[in-house]
């Protein structure tokens, strides 16, 4: 018999996190999880940048905005610099940014295509009244 991909054999199989790796971890960590959560407050505190980050970008998420952004520049690049200054204030998490910036250069390539486009039409009309004229000569 032949396996079906996609198809579990065993759809209430083990969950996931409960293989031995998953369960060596806890157990050699959770006797120590508050002295670790301790230690990396004082880090972040003591202005280790990896301790600073994990605290705001997973600990302490961006709230929930109630506005939408006003990210709109002249320039793609504008916009990213109102981005940037949201997840300066910390009303965005650096994901979100990324995410929007991801976005937003698509939309450039996209406005470049269709200028392209333009372009490329307004050429082929050029040529073709160009040979319509050579025609009538």
């Amino acid at each position: 018999m032949a396996f079906q991909s996609g198809y579990s054999g065993n759809p209430a199989g083990r969950p996931r996190g409960s293989g031995p790796r998953q369960r060596l971890f806890k157990s050699l960590v959770e006797p120590y999880r508050e002295a670790i959560f301790n230690t990396a407050i004082q880090l972040a505190l003591n202005g280790n940048e990896a301790m600073l980050r994990l605290f705001l970008e997973r600990m302490l998420p961006a709230k929930i905005l109630s506005q939408p952004l006003n990210i709109q520049g002249n320039t793609t690049s504008d916009s990213i610099n109102n981005l940037l200054a949201y997840v300066a204030s910390g009303e965005i998490t650096a994901d979100e940014a990324r995410k929007i910036a991801s976005i937003l250069h698509k939309n450039t390539e996209i406005e470049n295509q269709l200028t392209l486009i333009e372009k490329i039409k307004a050429l082929e009309n050029h040529l073709n009244d160009s040979l319509k004229k050579d025609i009538s000569c």
